[in-house]
């Protein structure tokens, strides 16, 4: 599973006494990433980097279309190796739903529910699933729950709750409710895996690896085998967050994923 949340820097949120479930509970018991990076600014290109390898050019949060759509990505390799796989958007309206921004105001300029913040819909290749594959995550537990939950998840929280806009507290507390719940289910006691992450650092923050400049993000890697893990100091962004997920899964190494000076996670 990866949750996505939104432009904070590492310095930003680790070590912040207002976010004291994502320090006290989740950084301090899991494997935190001390070295992870994103690959530039602003949110879409660290996406599509993620779910695919590749930013595919683009370099602004564009609306899906010719010049702004990825080609082969994670969900395809997936789907040809026969492993289920979801993604959960908050304060999406239906399953499905490929429209744009949408959900209301969130009180600071932009709708709860933003397009760009959903990747699966920048690849024409899953148009055709994203009803039976991309959800309102009021459909994530019951899913996970079930006799046949998905191998792989991704959950994209709202504008308030991803801790884009507004006080990060509020994302803090959203992630005291999420991550007990998926504690919870079957798909995380049977070995499930949580990569909580941000797209990217702030904007004045250019650092990276391997020819990245999205700054320094945070990262925890949550599951029942790296509980009390020592952080992990090796550098990785979002192109080595991906060689990881497919390596958990046997996949071949899509695009960036391919090169290792992208790093990787160990524990993963």
């Amino acid at each position: 599973m990866v949750i996505m949340m939104e432009n904070e820097s590492y310095s930003d949120v680790i070590g912040n006494a207002s976010l004291p479930f994502l320090n006290g509970t989740l950084a301090a018991h899991y494997l935190l990433l001390e070295q992870a990076y994103a690959v530039g600014h602003p949110s879409l290109p660290n996406y599509l980097e993620l779910l695919s390898g590749s930013t595919w050019g683009t370099s602004s949060d564009c609306a899906p279309g010719p010049g702004c759509e990825g080609n082969t990505s994670l969900p395809g390799q997936l789907d040809r190796a026969g492993i289920g796989w979801a993604g959960y958007m908050e304060s999406m309206p239906m399953a499905g739903y490929s429209g744009g921004d949408t959900g209301g105001p969130d009180g600071y300029g932009n709708d709860f529910y933003v397009q760009h913040h959903n990747p699966f819909v920048y690849f024409p290749s899953l148009a055709s699933e994203l009803t039976a594959h991309v959800k309102p995550l009021t459909s994530m537990l019951p899913d996970l729950d079930s006799a046949n939950p998905p191998a792989f998840v991704w959950v994209s929280p709202n504008m308030l709750d991803d801790m884009h806009d507004g006080p990060s507290s509020v994302g803090d507390a959203w992630l005291s409710q999420q991550i007990p719940a998926i504690q919870s289910t079957p798909w995380y006691r049977k070995g499930g895996t949580i990569v909580l992450t941000w797209d990217e650092g702030q904007d004045s923050d250019t650092s990276g690896i391997a020819g990245g400049s999205g700054g320094q993000v945070a990262g925890v890697v949550i599951s029942q085998a790296l509980y009390g893990s020592a952080p992990d100091t090796t550098s990785v962004d979002t192109a080595g967050i991906l060689r990881s997920i497919e390596r958990a899964f046997g996949l071949p190494f899509l695009n960036d994923a391919a090169d290792p000076s992208h790093g990787s996670i160990s524990g993963l």
